[in-house]
């Protein structure tokens, strides 16, 4: 009698819970994209940001995940998500739309690329999106993170496993902060594309730029004299929105400009656009003296590359790989680009003072809650601080 009893009590406890489930539809996510009204239950998802990924990881709900972009260099950590069970979502610029409507999600994880096609988006399911631009304190980094996080603990929970983490990272920040507060360390961020070196602004990644106390070596301004997008190749500004400037849309999108001399009009650019690049010449150039100008302006834009961050003097230079970054696995690294200038010659490189920054962790993953872990500790281990 005694076990029936509990045969009952637990299935009715169970039918309380689905029934209570049930009834907390509608929900209402506000995210960067706008507010994303959830009807019934979420049971796949699919995912453009890996920041939201490593979230949905971190926290266990992994399984609802069915489709992931292949556009964007996946961290080690969470490389299971780059097999063959997952819908392949498409590049990172060339993503692909009628995959994403296939693979039938019933919420949409977006990055910015998605925000350019709002009502192809969200005419497959809800989406929400949110930025990683520019913060200018702990404080509002850690709002930011907060609201990604909030956004998948509304839906699925994970409340508890979620602060452990959002307090570990608050005390990473902490403990780089006392030091900072006590020690100037001053920093400029270079991308690297196609082998060009470009500065990045204040909001090349959030966490070096706002969180953890460290100084920009230079002024933003500096960087607009260096013709080049003011992002360090990230292409969002700082509430999401990509910046408008006046050229093809495509080099727009990539936040820099190569080539593309004083006189140009926004036609002779576009026709000069490739693949998120400005390629010089005009009529009747052949590839090879083409070629030949564009290592040139590239040795040009390299030399004052160097040349800025030898008259800024910072602490550490930190170098994104962009190539990496996006799969680019034919490009010429990031290291071979630095090592082939004068920066290998300056105090700087000798001293070990050039950091190669892990691409997957920091710009593909960026956001997490693993991965912000990771680049603190990351940051931690090269102050010393350990």
């Amino acid at each position: 009698m005694k076990k029936t009893f509990a045969i009952l009590l637990a299935l009715s406890m169970a039918l309380s819970l689905e029934a209570g489930a049930e009834s907390a539809y509608p929900i209402e996510i506000e995210s960067d994209w706008g507010t994303a009204v959830i009807e019934s239950e979420v049971n796949a998802i699919a995912v453009y940001d890996l920041g939201m990924l490593d979230i949905l990881d971190t926290l266990g709900f992994g399984d609802y995940v069915v489709a992931v972009t292949s556009g964007l260099a996946m961290p080690d950590y969470l490389s299971d998500y780059a097999g063959d069970f997952y819908v392949d979502l498409g590049g990172f610029k060339d993503w692909d739309q009628d995959a994403l409507a296939e693979c039938n999600p019933d919420l949409i994880l977006a990055g910015f690329r998605q925000t350019k096609s709002v009502d192809v988006v969200d005419a497959v399911a809800p989406a929400i999106y949110f930025a990683t631009g520019d913060v200018d304190s702990s404080e509002a980094y850690m709002a930011a993170l907060e609201k990604r996080v909030n956004a998948i603990t509304t839906l699925f929970g994970g409340e508890e496993t979620a602060q452990e983490y959002l307090d570990q990272i608050q005390e990473m920040i902490d403990t780089v902060q006392s030091y900072t507060a006590e020690n100037e360390v001053s920093f400029i961020c270079v991308t690297c594309e196609d082998g060009g070196l470009s500065l990045g602004a204040n909001n090349s990644n959030a966490l070096l730029s706002g969180a953890v106390g460290f100084i920009s070596a230079y002024e933003e301004e500096d960087n607009e004299e260096q013709g080049r997008g003011g992002d360090g190749g990230r292409e969002e500004s700082a509430d999401g929105e990509e910046e408008e400037g006046g050229i093809a849309e495509d080099a727009e999108a990539d936040g820099e400009v190569r080539g593309g001399g004083d006189g140009q009009d926004d036609a002779s650019i576009e026709e000069a656009v490739a693949d998120g690049e400005i390629r010089g010449g005009g009529d009747g150039q052949d590839d090879a003296s083409i070629e030949e100008e564009e290592s040139e302006d590239m040795t040009v834009q390299n030399a004052e590359v160097v040349q800025t961050i030898t008259d800024a003097a910072p602490t550490y230079v930190f170098v994104f790989d962009k190539d990496a970054g996006e799969n680019m696995a034919e490009a010429v690294s990031a290291q071979e680009v630095v090592e082939s200038t004068e920066l290998a010659d300056t105090e700087l490189y000798q001293n070990g003072n050039i950091i190669y920054m892990d691409e997957a962790l920091w710009y593909s993953a960026d956001g997490g809650l693993t991965s912000t872990v990771m680049q603190l500790e990351q940051i931690i281990d090269l102050l010393g601080l350990e």
